[in-house]
């Protein structure tokens, strides 16, 4: 197995230009693993996040680059995750960040959808605690949907199979009957 690149440098930062994507993809070569401080890709083209380094030990910021998904997003962000004026549908793939770090939550405002109710939940302690707990991930949503009274309806994102009458039904009696 290789050694992971972690990338340390005086000016706390690392940031992608456009030499460093290929496709709309970061090229794995060039991206560390570990930032030990914040990782900037703001404005380049980008169609998803995979490649990302697997944890940034500071902010993450990918503003205006035209994701259209946060897949290969780290799995962890110690400060910050900003994330504003992309295309994105949904906030699958949103990195945790620390809860002892983060004063802010996640930004997600300007994007093309409507993603604010997806935004409140990847900012709230449920999204960790399901993390935490492996569950998947859009009947966590959907959980915290029903928990909060909200409606359904004005959640983008949502694969038809998981806003079925049945499993929307089978998620209240889990919760109910706190199976």
């Amino acid at each position: 197995m290789k050694e992971p690149w972690i990338f340390e440098d005086d000016s706390g930062a690392f940031e992608v230009d456009e030499s460093m994507i290929s496709n709309g993809r970061f090229i794995p070569e060039k991206i560390p693993d570990i930032i030990n401080g914040h990782f900037y890709c703001n404005y380049v083209n980008l169609i998803d996040l995979v490649g990302s380094p697997r944890r940034v030990n500071g902010t993450f910021n990918c503003n205006e680059t035209g994701i259209t998904s946060l897949e290969g997003a780290p799995e962890y962000v110690m400060f910050h995750f900003e994330c504003s004026d992309n295309n994105l549908r949904t906030l699958k793939h949103t990195p945790l960040t620390s809860k002892e770090y983060t004063r802010r939550p996640a930004n997600f405002t300007k994007n093309k959808y409507d993603v604010s109710m997806e935004s409140n939940f990847v900012n709230s302690d449920e999204y960790r605690a399901f993390l935490e707990k492996g569950t998947d991930y859009w009947i966590a949503f959907i959980e915290y949907i029903i928990k909060y009274d909200l409606n359904i309806n004005l959640a983008s994102g949502i694969p038809k199979e998981y806003k079925t009458e049945s499993m929307i039904n089978s998620i209240k009696g889990k919760n109910k009957f706190n199976l």
